[in-house]
């Protein structure tokens, strides 16, 4: 959503490369969908040096099927299978395997992940670095790319994951472009717990454990990983609770403020240079404890800056093409004269449009958990579009959308294609409006 608004990336392009062992992931499908859409569009633009559209502008690139490298032999068998402890020769070796897990680790199924075991996930993932998935993005490594890990400390996938992974990154000679790789700047962000789950007699995950979990890989961590070159931290004291799936189609979770946070870790590593064979730490906090947070939350008008605007052009763009679009899609709207007379029946306004309903639901699910991330009234008029912050409006003109609309019907496009005039007038009027409108 962020990369959408068109935040910059200092030029960076976007490879997304997801591990996780529950393919059937309900979250991962919704991921997925976006990711498809966001190409789509970006890739029926033409973002030209006379364009001045920025929304999609980043470019994505799947270059995995479902952006995922896949973790063999899991689905349908136990830890006990994957180990072949049944037909290890040696005595020796199944009483020390016995010893190192539980009987319960043993018999557990790794269908949907580790189940917030990450000595099972530390086994399981040694195989990364060998698949034919790894081997083709290593492939598309060159001079210059940098590497961002995301993961959680308090899971099983994430907490054994991240550490294997940065290992293998760093040393290992014999992935492709390993020279460039074994040196990339590489910058992670590490989750501790942000959550709590609700009690499922039927679920192997207890959030309880959460915090104990999340203490003990941290210290692994302080001794064992400092390969990485910017190492972000970010969690909260949980208000909330999820319902508890151990994976599959049900685990859906609500987008949350400490998401959306995680992501500006990724946009500030991209802008900053990192000398190899040095650490910095970093973490972010809000500038005040309200259960609701705002744009004005963030701790410097430097980050405002960087992601206020863009995001309320965005939600402009979104309350124009979904509210308002009866109107903005007839002929009662001038602009349309530039533009050829069905494009808003066309597949690429429509596919805009999906995205920008998922962003207000994504806007909707932020503001619905806890805490609250609200920065933005999406039900309200313009004049109270952005949370904590008035819109201007004068003697001569209200602050409504035929206030907006008069700011798309002023928009001089100078794009050839008709999906770049589109998209080019709606950035055009949006980002004016916001800077015009609404000042921090």
């Amino acid at each position: 959503m962020i990369l959408a608004s068109g935040v910059d990336t200092n030029g960076y392009e976007i490879v997304p490369v997801l591990i996780d062992p529950d393919a059937s992931n309900g979250d991962g499908r919704r991921n997925v969908e976006l990711l498809n859409n966001y190409i789509n569009i970006h890739n029926q633009l033409s973002f030209t040096e006379q364009s001045q559209n920025v929304f999609f502008k980043t470019p994505v690139v799947c270059a995995l099927q479902n952006y995922t490298i896949p973790v063999q032999n899991t689905n349908n068998m136990t830890f006990r299978q994957f180990i072949g402890l049944n037909s290890m020769i040696s005595i020796e070796d199944q009483a020390m395997a016995e010893m190192l897990f539980s009987k319960k680790n043993l018999d557990s199924s790794m269908d949907v992940g580790f189940k917030g075991n990450p000595n099972i996930g530390s086994v399981v993932l040694n195989q990364i670095t060998g698949t034919t998935e790894f081997q083709k993005v290593a492939n598309l490594f060159g001079q210059g790319d940098k590497i961002f890990i995301i993961s959680s400390i308090f899971g099983g996938t994430g907490a054994s994951g991240f550490p294997l992974l940065l290992k293998s990154l760093r040393n290992n000679k014999t992935i492709p472009n390993a020279g460039l790789i074994n040196n990339a700047e590489i910058g992670a962000i590490s989750v501790l717990p942000y959550f709590n789950l609700q009690s499922n007699p039927q679920s192997a995950i207890d959030s309880s454990t959460f915090f104990s979990k999340a203490r003990a890989a941290l210290k692994y961590y302080q001794n064992n990983v400092t390969d990485a070159n910017a190492l972000y931290y970010i969690g909260d004291i949980p208000s909330n609770q999820y319902e508890n799936f151990e994976g599959g189609n049900q685990q859906e979770n609500a987008a949350h403020l400490i998401e959306v946070l995680s992501a500006t870790a990724i946009i500030d590593f991209c802008k900053k240079t990192h000398q190899i064979g040095q650490t910095e730490y970093l973490e972010i906090g809000l500038s005040n404890n309200d259960s609701s947070v705002t744009l004005q939350s963030f701790p410097s008008s430097n980050m405002r800056k960087i992601y206020a605007y863009n995001m309320i052009a965005m939600s402009l763009f979104a309350k124009s093409l979904v509210d308002d679009y009866d109107f903005v899609s007839s002929n009662k709207l001038k602009k349309n004269k530039d533009l050829k007379k069905d494009i808003y029946s066309e597949e690429f306004v429509q596919n805009v449009k999906k995205f920008l309903i998922e962003y207000k639901s994504w806007l909707k699910e932020l503001k619905d958990n806890k805490p609250s991330f609200v920065p933005f009234n999406m039900e309200a008029g313009l004049k109270d579009l952005v949370t904590d912050v008035k819109g201007k409006s004068s003697f001569f003109s209200s602050l409504d959308e035929n206030t907006f609309r008069s700011e798309l019907n002023g928009v001089k496009a100078k794009s050839s294609s008709d999906e770049d005039k589109f998209m080019e007038t709606y950035c055009i009027a949006a980002t004016n409006f916001a800077h015009n409108k609404y000042q921090f």
